[in-house]
């Protein structure tokens, strides 16, 4: 049900956009009826595009699909961008200038929308190290750990992408690796083994996002067991110097249950003595249950500016670190991929570091 709303939902903001888009040229370039309704034709089939995108992407991978998929979600990056500026243009005209043409909005939105898809793609590719510090009597030495979340690694985030965020995790020598969800993407067909080139000392652990349930959650577990990643969903383990918590994304908990409602039946009577993470997707925080750290992805910081503004809405706990309460902190990231088209603006994809400190 939480589906077909969210589908109906972007159905009719996404055809909103694309019928404001038709309109606009239709009345800039004076269209006769045969090249308008083949021009309401075009809108029509791209509103509709990203979902028939996905359930070819559920049933085949061939590359006449991926590139259908690659033009439909860079046409929907590109397309809200020119709307949110040819709306904005128009705002603008009423206040500052007294009259102005629908092909003047046309050329300029289209202009500063290319120009800042282009921005945008260079910037889901520059990833940027994100530091943290915590000191602590709970550890017995200091610790370095990666933390990354919502690659969607698939038909958008390649091979390729997945290779460099691997390189870079090599290059900062962590003892331990943390994947907050959203790692897989639907239509996954790709590469698991890279994964094993990379091999922190205290293990490599994942819990599940909303997309590895889109993707299919069995499907995504033995694809986690291919990268050598172990998935904590609903599971409390002591490593050592740290004791982690794997929290799966609330989809799971509509399909199998688990600890989310009854969190004080979990074993937490070493957590007095030992530093604790709580791994969980979506930004926000387990009543009943006290840990040092939590961290979480899922909000992209909005991706795309102005989306950002949207996303925070609905996510208090939206991007960077927050204090819920007395040494419990939530760090949520940015994301280190995209999800749809392969720009960000305003939210450049980040690797997080943690230091975790022996306080003297």
């Amino acid at each position: 049900m939480a589906m077909v709303l969210f589908i109906l939902t972007f159905l009719s903001i996404y055809g909103a956009i694309n019928y404001y888009c038709f309109r606009l040229i239709d009345r800039s370039l004076i269209l006769g009826k045969c090249k308008r309704f083949f021009l309401f034709l075009f809108f029509f089939f791209m509103t509709l595009s990203p979902i028939v995108v996905g359930i070819f992407l559920r049933k085949g991978h061939s590359l006449l699909i991926k590139e259908y998929a690659w033009l439909t979600y860079n046409y929907l990056g590109f397309i809200t961008l020119f709307f949110c500026i040819s709306v904005c243009l128009k705002i603008l005209v009423r206040f500052f200038v007294k009259k102005t043409s629908n092909l003047q909005n046309l050329t300029l939105s289209s202009f500063f929308a290319l120009i800042l898809s282009f921005y945008g793609y260079f910037e889901a590719n520059n990833i940027k190290i994100e530091s943290l510090e915590f000191f602590t009597h709970k550890v017995t030495k200091d610790l370095k750990i990666a933390f990354l979340s919502d690659l969607h690694h698939g038909h958008m985030v390649n091979d390729e992408y997945v290779k460099k965020v691997i390189d870079k995790l090599n290059e900062e020598k962590i003892d331990l690796l943390l994947l907050g969800g959203d790692i897989l993407e639907t239509g996954w067909d790709n590469d698991a083994s890279m994964w094993k080139n990379i091999n922190p000392p205290m293990g490599k652990f994942a819990v599940s996002g909303n997309h590895e349930f889109y993707l299919g959650y069995e499907k995504a577990k033995k694809i986690f067991n291919d990268m050598g990643v172990r998935l904590l969903d609903n599971k409390v383990i002591d490593i050592g110097e740290l004791i982690l918590i794997g929290v799966p994304d609330e989809v799971y908990k509509t399909q199998y249950g688990g600890f989310l409602e009854n969190p004080e039946k979990l074993n937490l009577e070493a957590s007095k003595y030992k530093f604790t993470i709580l791994l969980k997707h979506r930004p926000r925080k387990v009543q009943g249950l006290s840990v040092d750290l939590q961290l979480s992805g899922h909000t992209h910081k909005g991706q795309i500016l102005p989306f950002s503004i949207v996303t925070k809405i609905f996510y208090p706990f939206h991007a960077g670190l927050y204090e819920v309460e007395k040494d419990y902190k939530i760090y949520i990231s940015r994301g280190i991929g995209t999800w749809g088209p392969r720009i960000r603006i305003a939210s450049s994809p980040e690797i997080t570091i943690i230091r975790i400190k022996k306080r003297n």
